[in-house]
């Protein structure tokens, strides 16, 4: 399922008529985090380079993200910022960081940059650095020093925010799909995998991500579907579709996937894996089922039919419009409540007790049939 990398080079795609009149020579994408951003964010990536292919295009990008985009043929150079330092470090260490990448962004010597955040300091920054044409998104303080803004309509898909950036300065784009590009020893890395767990050629694989919700910024668990509804739904499939489990995420995730292995001791647990590793073997499960998070994206893009759980963030911003995805979320009267970077404090979490059990084990149904349906007729 893992898309062949398309020729993004400077030296195979023709310069466009803006490169032909002038475009700019180098250009700067700021996006630190987070994962999950950072795959919808990919679309963007491509266009960019199919507009300029002889352009130097540089991404800004935090330590915690690397992984995600180092791989990307449509990005020259990354350029690594400690997330770290800038989300949770004391007051000095984000004066210090800021000041470094104001120093090295200076160096550089930028004709344009993309802000590929809301918060004002990253305009800030860009300005410091004196970087002449800013293009960015507006957010709810009047602190702005853009030359060029993009105001999203409410309820926007991300990846239609990102694609209005480079909207904004050119022609129409659109949308087609996200990317996650492998690195060779990540291109190898499944045949590995299934070995090491004796899993049969034949047999159906199914990856499941009971975490999420925690990046170098915050901690949101709210974002996650009851761990034991997660039990259960292992425990129905494995009573009516034979099949092999496995458990995805992060090392924040491993509590909760050792508290589900002591009901389904029979699942996997591939918390360990790098998002390379866990993007590899993505090409051969059949089917992947969780929460709004950094894992789900990255499924999305590398093709694989997904069952998308969401509660408190909202679907018609963040879910992938892809085909093969299927969202479950149930509209309370709440839901969804996830503001400008913050969730209300919860006490309930109807919106994702609300998704039955039942309901995500005949979604999955559906796309193993159609799997399977499709199978039959090659």
């Amino acid at each position: 399922m893992n898309q062949p990398r398309i020729p993004l080079t400077r030296k195979d795609v023709k310069p466009s008529p803006e490169e032909e009149t002038g475009g700019p020579g180098k250009i700067l994408l700021i996006k630190l985090a987070a994962v999950g951003d950072l795959v919808i964010a990919s679309t963007f990536f491509e266009k960019l380079r199919l507009r300029y292919p002889r352009a130097e295009i540089q991404l800004l990008v935090g330590r915690s993200c690397l992984q995600i985009v180092k791989n990307n043929p449509a990005i020259d150079r990354v350029l690594v910022a400690n997330d770290t330092a800038i989300y949770k470090g004391s007051f000095p260490g984000k004066c210090r960081e800021f000041v470094r990448l104001v120093a090295l962004l200076r160096r550089e010597r930028f004709d344009q940059v993309f802000i590929m955040h809301r918060a004002w300091p990253f305009k800030l920054l860009a300005l410091l650095a004196n970087i002449p044409l800013r293009v960015g998104l507006a957010n709810r303080r009047l602190f702005n020093t853009l030359t060029q803004t993009v105001t999203p309509a409410a309820h926007r898909n991300e990846r239609e925010v990102y694609l209005d950036l480079l909207r904004k300065t050119g022609g129409p784009v659109e949308y087609d799909r996200s990317h996650f590009h492998l690195s060779p020893e990540d291109d190898e890395f499944c045949a590995g995998f299934l070995s090491r767990h004796a899993i049969a050629e034949d047999e159906v694989l199914v990856a499941i991500a009971p975490g999420g919700g925690d990046n170098v910024k915050s901690s949101m668990p709210s974002r996650r579907w009851p761990r034991d509804r997660f039990a259960q739904l292992i425990q129905k499939i494995q009573q009516h579709q034979p099949c092999r489990i496995v458990l995805v995420g992060g090392p924040k995730d491993r509590e909760t996937v050792s508290a589900i292995r002591e009901q389904c001791p029979e699942s996997i647990d591939a918390t360990h894996l790098t998002f390379g590793e866990m993007a590899s073997i993505f090409r051969r499960c059949k089917v992947y089922v969780g929460n709004d998070s950094g894992p789900l994206h990255i499924a999305s893009a590398m093709g694989l039919p997904t069952l998308a759980l969401f509660g408190p963030t909202d679907p018609r911003q963040w879910a992938s419009p892809d085909a093969t995805n299927t969202v479950l979320f149930k509209n309370v009267e709440c839901s969804p409540c996830y503001r400008h970077g913050e969730f209300p404090d919860c006490q309930h979490l109807s919106c994702l007790t609300a998704i039955e059990v039942d309901e995500v084990f005949g979604q999955l149904q559906k796309h193993l049939a159609t799997t399977a349906a499709q199978k039959s007729a090659l």
